[in-house]
């Protein structure tokens, strides 16, 4: 459901995948996680959930 204030809510929250392309990590996912709420990070499942990132801002 759109709000009248914001186009989408993934400009608040949300999740987006990558793969690596090349080198050791080729073919390896990537999610970088918004919770909307300050928190930023960077989650690789294919390393047993290994958190590359984290940022609370």
């Amino acid at each position: 459901m759109m709000n009248r204030y914001i186009g989408h809510d993934s400009q608040l929250f949300g999740v987006e995948e990558h793969r690596l392309i090349g080198g050791k990590g080729d073919g390896m996912r990537l999610y970088e996680i918004n919770n909307g709420k300050g928190l930023e990070l960077t989650v690789s499942p294919d390393r047993n959930g290994d958190i590359g990132s984290a940022v609370f801002r």
